[in-house]
């Protein structure tokens, strides 16, 4: 009874109060403006969206909505994470119980009733701030197809003006009218289309589960509470995300979930990149170009990267140790060897970005991929015949981890970091955009080229080396061969 008596109250109350902001609505559009005929125009849908909420809450269509604990942002696998719930185990005193089941195993009442539901002031705004916010959605969208209706005769007409002025010979009037289609279409295809997504963001873009390989139910969507453990309240089987370096996260997505490698020639030449980017990181190197100047807020870079080695302290990775030992016997300056024990500050030699990606060849693909292989990261199949193809699966419960970060950094749910930021220019350089759904809006590459927004944070030197890594895809690349690596070996220090 307690139950049927709040919900009772909730309705009406939720009801009311939408009348009420309905009525405000039509206060304000009952009198025309000439000079917003627009939004007057707009201001009808707005209100009827709103007495049509507030009758679907009388019906008792709209239940107060339960408010979940807040869930961490998505975070890169491996990631560490302060846990927010403890592990759940059958001996907590939480723990549910066993029901009660009858002898043909059905449950049986126990007679105990179901809590009641309270509900207060709080769920009725949080209800209305809905219907609200519906409501404004409706307001754009229509304001973007009444100026659509507008504007759209308009370019018609006056590229046709254009046409005539054209095959008449007026140059100057054609290439005027030209120009107006010209920043019309933008408008209807930049500012407007973003004004129409503007209220979509609360849409879900990734499913919430997906299953592993080994037939576990890994939580993608779901809060998260630790980056090697989940603990929802669901328990759900975890997956342990181990840490991965840049080469690996990017070989990680390179390989689709067929086990088919997109674009082998770039996934070489970014995989090699991917390794330049993991030294940038731990501050062993930075790319820089010959010269760039600065123009309105946009760098622009000329000539070509060139690799500046600035520590050779080990890292105590096999891998980036053997690499920072051969580029610093590329860097070393005449009469100072890379192998004297002193010379640990940053040398006087550059490399050539693009010889380097051709001296390397696909022997960082190759290395990263057979230490995914061990590491059951990637999963071998030589195929059933011998004319098949062989095919490396990825692990699709970590790549789809590691996608819902990326699409979490790439719509600004959490600001970018350097290695945010350089694994997502690595993914454009590749075209993988498209296939990982990281296509990004006019504003997001207006920010990425102007660097504001979420990666205004990051370190200037880190920009330029992301940026200059970005461009060293080519379109078609052949894979580097040790042949070639010997012609190049004797001069890729810089000049």
């Amino acid at each position: 009874m307690a139950r049927e008596v709040d919900m009772r109250k909730f309705r009406i109350s939720l009801g009311l109060v939408l009348l009420a902001l309905a009525g405000i609505v039509v206060w304000i559009a009952w009198e025309p403006s000439a000079n917003a005929l627009i939004a007057w125009l707009a201001l009808w849908p707005a209100a009827a969206v709103l007495v049509w909420k507030a009758f679907a809450a009388f019906a008792g269509r709209i239940t107060p909505s339960r408010t979940a604990p807040q869930s961490p942002l998505p975070t890169r696998p491996g990631m560490p994470q302060t846990p927010t719930n403890p592990p759940w185990s059958p001996g907590s005193p939480d723990a549910l119980s066993s029901p009660i089941v009858s002898p043909d195993q059905k449950p049986l009442d126990t007679g105990t009733p179901p809590p009641a539901v309270r509900t207060d002031y709080l769920d009725v705004m949080q209800e209305a701030g809905k219907a609200a916010k519906s409501a404004l959605i409706v307001m754009a969208r229509v304001m973007v197809v009444l100026v659509l209706c507008i504007f759209v005769p308009g370019i018609l007409i006056v590229f046709f003006v254009g046409m005539s002025s054209l095959f008449q010979g007026k140059i100057p009037e054609a290439a005027s009218a030209f120009l107006v289609v010209g920043w019309l279409g933008w408008y209807c295809w930049g500012p407007l289309r973003d004004f129409w997504n503007a209220g979509g963001d609360a849409e879900t873009r990734t499913d919430k589960h997906e299953t592993a390989p080994s037939g576990r139910t890994v939580a993608v969507s779901t809060p998260r509470t630790d980056g090697r453990e989940t603990a929802s309240s669901s328990r759900t089987a975890a997956v342990d995300a181990p840490r991965m370096s840049l080469p690996e996260e990017f070989l990680l997505l390179s390989h689709g979930r067929h086990g088919n490698v997109h674009d082998h020639d770039r996934s070489v030449v970014g995989c090699a990149a991917a390794e330049l980017g993991e030294l940038a990181l731990r501050r062993r190197l930075r790319l820089a170009p010959h010269w760039m100047i600065n123009f309105w807020g946009i760098t622009c870079f000329f000539t070509t990267a060139e690799i500046h080695v600035l520590d050779l302290t080990p890292t105590g990775i096999g891998w980036a140790d053997d690499l920072l030992t051969e580029l610093g016997r590329l860097s070393a300056p005449e009469g100072h060897p890379a192998s004297d024990p002193t010379r640990t500050a940053s040398p006087s030699r550059p490399i050539l970005l693009q010889r380097w990606l051709r001296l390397r060849g696909d022997r960082a693909f190759l290395l990263h991929r057979e230490a995914m292989i061990e590491r059951g990261l990637l999963f071998y199949s030589p195929g059933f015949r011998p004319e098949h193809e062989e095919r490396h699966y990825p692990d699709a419960a970590l790549r789809t981890m590691l996608i819902d970060w990326l699409r979490a950094v790439n719509s600004a749910e959490v600001p970018a970091d350097e290695q945010s930021l350089l694994l997502r220019d690595l993914v454009d350089g590749a075209g993988l955009n498209k296939e990982l759904g990281l296509n990004r809006s006019i504003r997001q590459l207006r920010d990425q080229i102007r660097r504001t927004g979420t990666v205004a944070a990051v370190p200037k030197d880190m920009e330029n080396t992301s940026d200059l890594l970005t461009l060293s895809f080519p379109r078609r690349m052949p894979v580097g061969t040790n042949a070639d690596a010997g012609n190049d070996d004797g001069d890729d220090g810089g000049e």
